[in-house]
């Protein structure tokens, strides 16, 4: 056990750019599962809450708003405790250590847009803006089609697209405010502010 632990520390001494954020220790590895234990069965918007930022000019801050979520090193590992919580898994050293590794060197994250159609999210190209410099996503992974939003109305649907975005984190200033861009034909820009040091 002391060896995991050892070998764990040694990684995130090294290798921590993605967790720029907050620094990750063994004290914050434990508090991360335990928010994901504790809170595993709150509606997902709640337990997003801490890193949500909605888009600059939506009017409701609720389901219906678009919103991004920031996927920090903590939020990585509570969201892996809130999923195993919820199917009775046991929440392993080993899968932080896992999860630390696969997006060691990376900023993630979740995004949450509308459109009018099933296809409108092949049109997005999400950027990161910070001062005069624009980083655009390294990679994605977002569906082929959006699906129809749950409280869209029948005579006029509304289509939603929950995708992931990666910025390597060497292409972005951590400890400055940066906005999270987001452009697509036809519409204008989605803004999203945000200031990454003040997160878990």
């Amino acid at each position: 056990m002391r060896v995991c632990w050892l070998v764990i520390m040694l990684l995130l001494w090294f290798a921590v750019p993605v967790a720029a954020v907050v620094p990750v220790n063994a004290d914050s590895i434990a508090e991360a599962q335990e928010y994901g234990k504790t809170k595993a069965n709150r509606p997902l918007d709640e337990f997003f809450q801490p890193w949500t930022v909605y888009e600059e000019k939506s009017e409701k801050l609720d389901e219906t708003g678009e919103h991004v979520y920031v996927y920090t090193p903590f939020l990585l590992l509570a969201s892996d405790a809130r999923d195993k919580t919820l199917n009775t898994q046991p929440i392993r050293q080993a899968d932080a250590e896992k999860i630390l590794t696969d997006y060691n060197g990376y900023v993630i994250f979740g995004v949450v847009v509308y459109g009018g159609t099933p296809d409108f999210a092949d049109k997005l190209i999400v950027s990161v803006k910070q001062g005069t410099k624009t980083v655009k996503a390294y990679s994605d992974n977002r569906p082929s089609k959006a699906e129809k939003a749950s409280w869209s109305p029948e005579q006029s649907p509304v289509y939603v697209c929950n995708s992931y975005f990666y910025f390597r984190s060497k292409d972005i200033a951590i400890d400055k405010p940066l906005v999270l861009q987001i452009s697509a034909a036809g519409k204008q820009d989605r803004r999203f502010y945000f200031d990454l040091a003040r997160y878990k």
